[in-house]
């Protein structure tokens, strides 16, 4: 009757009451043969009919777990209308749940689970998969050998390091630095995008410092507060877009400018006198530095994201 309701046709009906009622199963294991039972339930392997009885199981599974995890009651699920942060689509026995917060795919994933073993449905662990999806390349620093050589000219220029001759590991064979990554993926089948590396000042876990400086006069050329830092400022206008590329979550106040550190940009992370004026926002700083913090905010939830561990229940 659940099969007539969900629109099976009748001359399917008809093939699946005699395989039910008649049919009889022999089990094989190596070049030996069973004794025949008769089958009662299930499709035959291969069967065209299983896929579809398979779906009228699952839409009624999924259907009502999405009224329970999308707020909406599942509406914006099943109509596409939350593609962008949901994606959901599922067939017979094969699923997908794809979201960009990892607390609600959890929640979901574990209320999914349990709705299918209430209709006798086990999730086959060692089939399941799990794929963290980011962009291709994500800019959000300069190196320190970089850095150091934008500053004082020693080390080698990055013309100079792509003609660098390396080895890959894996067949040992020498090529240009630059030609690595297309190596990677042409020839072994790896992909040569990887996860970014980023310095600990970059981390979102990394603990802001509030730095004090008062520099005297009489020098030309005042070092960067951050130990380890090659940085060097010869005026205070100079100071405050390095210092927020270098340490984007770090402060620092310099005593000669005002009495009170400036307040930080809330769009680019800069320290400036006014930072909610239109001659600010509207700057080209402020949009270097909007697109610097975007980069930088994607590449800590990628590494956030690396390290969810899902589990099944």
């Amino acid at each position: 009757m659940k099969l007539h309701e969900h629109g099976l046709p009748p001359k399917m009906l008809a093939l699946i009451v005699p395989q039910w009622d008649k049919m009889q199963v022999i089990p094989k294991q190596a070049d030996f043969f069973g004794m025949p039972f008769c089958q009662d339930s299930g499709q035959i392997t291969g069967s065209v009919l299983g896929p579809l009885i398979f779906d009228v199981v699952v839409d009624s599974v999924v259907r009502h777990w999405m009224t329970i995890v999308v707020e909406d009651g599942g509406t914006s699920a099943m109509t596409g209308l939350a593609v962008k942060e949901l994606l959901l689509p599922f067939c017979a026995d094969d699923g997908m749940i794809a979201s960009r917060d990892p607390a609600w795919l959890q929640e979901a994933l574990t209320v999914l689970v349990a709705l299918f073993r209430r209709a006798g449905l086990e999730i086959h662990v060692k089939k399941t998969k799990v794929m963290i999806c980011h962009p291709g390349f994500i800019k959000t620093h300069f190196s320190d050998a970089r850095c150091k050589r934008r500053i004082t000219g020693e080390g080698p220029s990055p013309q100079q390091l792509k003609k660098t001759a390396v080895a890959f590991p894996r067949c040992n064979k020498k090529m240009n630095k630059a030609s690595l990554s297309v190596h990677m993926e042409t020839i072994h089948g790896e992909p040569s995008v990887m996860l970014p590396k980023l310095p600990e000042a970059f981390l979102a876990s990394h603990q802001p410092r509030a730095c004090v400086i008062n520099w005297p006069r009489v020098h030309k050329k005042w070092d960067c507060p951050v130990e380890g830092c090659p940085y060097k400022a010869s005026r205070n206008a100079n100071f405050h877009n390095p210092f927020v590329c270098r340490h984007p979550y770090d402060s620092v106040h310099i005593t000669d400018e005002s009495l009170e550190p400036w307040n930080k940009c809330e769009l680019c992370g800069l320290q400036c006198p006014f930072p909610a004026l239109r001659s600010h926002t509207e700057s080209a700083t402020c949009i270097r530095g909007r697109i610097a913090k975007r980069s930088r905010d994607t590449a800590n939830k990628i590494l956030q994201a690396d390290e969810q561990v899902a589990n099944l229940g």
